[in-house]
């Protein structure tokens, strides 16, 4: 997640930035926050259509 925020932000990327807005998303599950500050609903998708364990990446 820290290195897709890198990828987005660029030059403008920090760590304190990151940790920030991970803070104010709360205690949810990482594959929301991850959708929350990328955009990206791939690990949403894949819990949706699986009914056992998702495999490891």
């Amino acid at each position: 997640m820290v290195a897709e925020r890198a990828r987005q932000f660029g030059d403008q990327f920090s760590m304190r930035r990151f940790f920030d807005e991970v803070e104010a998303v709360g205690l949810i599950p990482v594959s929301l926050i991850y959708w929350e500050l990328t955009g990206d609903d791939r690990m949403v998708r894949e819990l949706e259509s699986t009914t056992g364990p998702l495999p490891p990446r």
